[in-house]
C-alpha cells in the first residue's frame, strides 16, 4: 500500500473488501442507517452507532450510546473519547467489516510520544544520584488518548473525592468515568487532551503518594495510591518539568 498522507478508514472483510474511505471533514459518522458517512447495513449495528471526530490533536472515536458497542483492537471503546492511533482496528459490534485507522501524521506522532520526557538536571552528584530520581524515571514518559488509573486509598474515601475535584480543575485532563473496584478503591479513566507526563503531573497533587505504570492489554494504566498525609514535595516540583 502506498504511503497514506491523510487519515483513512480501510475496510478489511465484507463486499467492500480493501476499499478505503477518506476521513473528510470534522465528523465522520458510521452506523446502519443510509445518512451515515460510514454505511454498515448489518443487524447488530445501530442506526447512528459511532463516529469518528477530528482534533487538533488528532482523530478520536466515539461510541454513540450504541445497543452492541463499538471495538477497538477486539476491546470495548470506554464511554468518552478514543484517540486514534495507526493501525488500529474498528469493529462495530460484531459486523462482518473492520475498518483500520490509517494515518502517517499519527504514526510520525506515535514514535515520538514512545520517547520518555526529559526530565530538568538533576542539582545531586553523579557518584550519589537521588534514589527518588530512579524510582519516577518511568514516569516521565508521555501518555495520550485514554488512559486507566486504578486507585488503592489508604485512607477514607473521601480522598477519592478529592483526587476528582483536582482532576476536573486541571485543563489537560478529562474525567470520562469512574467506577467502585472490589479492593476499595476505584478505578478511573481520563481523556488526555495533550501528551502530557502522566505520572510526574499526578505524583504533584495533593493526596497522591505513588503512580506507577501498568500494562493493561491496548489501554495505558497507572496504579496509584491516595494517603491522606501526602502531598507534593518541594524536590519532585523541582527535579522534574513536564
Amino acid at each position: 500500500m502506498p504511503p497514506t498522507y491523510e487519515p483513512v478508514l480501510v475496510i478489511e472483510g465484507g463486499p467492500n473488501d480493501g476499499e478505503t474511505i477518506q476521513l473528510h471533514g470534522r465528523t465522520t459518522t458510521m452506523g446502519r442507517q443510509p445518512d451515515n458517512n460510514v454505511f454498515v447495513p448489518e443487524a447488530g449495528v445501530s442506526r447512528h452507532h459511532a463516529e469518528i471526530v477530528g482534533a487538533d490533536t488528532g482523530y478520536c472515536l466515539r461510541d454513540l450510546y450504541s445497543t452492541n458497542g463499538t471495538l477497538v483492537n477486539n476491546k470495548k471503546v470506554p464511554e468518552g473519547e478514543y484517540l486514534l492511533k495507526h493501525g488500529d482496528i474498528i469493529r462495530l459490534a460484531s459486523s462482518e467489516a473492520s475498518f483500520v485507522f490509517r494515518s502517517t501524521s499519527a504514526a510520525t506522532q506515535q514514535i515520538t510520544l514512545a520517547q520518555p520526557a526529559v526530565g530538568m538536571p538533576s542539582t545531586e552528584s553523579d557518584e550519589d544520584p537521588p534514589s527518588d530520581a530512579e524510582a519516577l524515571s518511568d514516569e516521565a514518559e508521555l501518555y495520550e488518548g485514554t488512559v486507566h488509573l486504578t486507585l488503592r486509598v489508604e485512607g477514607g474515601l473521601g480522598l477519592i473525592f478529592s483526587f476528582t475535584q483536582q482532576v476536573r480543575q486541571m485543563p489537560e485532563l478529562r474525567l470520562l468515568r469512574l467506577n467502585n473496584n472490589p479492593m476499595g478503591g476505584a478505578d478511573i479513566w481520563l481523556g488526555l487532551r495533550e501528551p502530557v507526563s502522566l505520572g510526574l503531573m499526578l505524583l504533584q497533587m495533593e493526596g497522591v503518594a505513588e503512580a506507577n505504570p501498568n500494562t493493561e492489554g491496548d489501554v495505558r494504566s497507572l496504579n496509584l495510591v491516595l494517603r491522606p498525609d501526602k502531598a507534593a514535595t518541594a524536590a519532585q516540583s523541582a527535579r522534574f518539568t513536564f
